[in-house]
């Protein structure tokens, strides 16, 4: 781990928390001792049951590759869903009773991807800045149907060297947001 980390300084981080109900907010500083060793550094609390006011543990993740970024957000995404349909009420509610961090709300990316995309970017970039924002809550594909529907609607406007939107196509919010 010292090797990974570029020394022995996450050591005493972890070793100040009293337990790990009240020291996870040490990951934080640990996340961002990382980011100065790489590009993409994320974390995701991880509970046995969605009950459980504490996580089980903390995933955290560093990567110089942001293709590896987009894969570990999809990934969590696919194992959250999975954890999600698992907690699932036996009988039919109303309203939704789990938390928002097991079942996000969907709703919300509309939102994310304009205000987001405040300049001229690619799609590639915007997905990016929304799984920065948002990891863990919404997978890659969701997004790119999202910024689809978006175009479609004539909120955001594209160029490609193609007819069709892909990940190097220029975005940029429209006067009809």
């Amino acid at each position: 781990m010292n090797q990974f980390a570029g020394g022995d300084w996450w050591i005493d981080i972890l070793r100040k928390q009293s337990n790990f109900r009240h020291g996870h907010t040490n990951w934080r500083s640990i996340c961002t001792r990382l980011q100065s060793r790489f590009r993409e550094v994320c974390q995701h609390p991880v509970k046995a049951k969605v009950e459980h006011t504490y996580p089980k543990y903390i995933l955290v993740f560093a990567s110089r590759s942001h293709d590896a970024f987009v894969l570990m957000n999809d990934a969590m995404v696919t194992s959250r869903e999975y954890f999600a349909a698992n907690s699932a009420p036996s009988a039919p509610t109303l309203f939704e009773t789990r938390p928002f961090e097991i079942v996000p709300d969907n709703s919300r990316l509309p939102n994310l991807v304009l205000e987001l995309c405040s300049e001229k970017m690619t799609r590639e970039q915007l997905s990016l800045l929304i799984i920065r924002r948002a990891f863990c809550d919404f997978g890659g594909k969701e997004i790119r149907r999202c910024i689809q529907q978006l175009v479609d609607q004539g909120r955001l406007g594209f160029s490609s060297n193609t007819s069709r939107l892909n990940d190097d196509s220029m975005i940029w919010r429209t006067r009809r947001v």
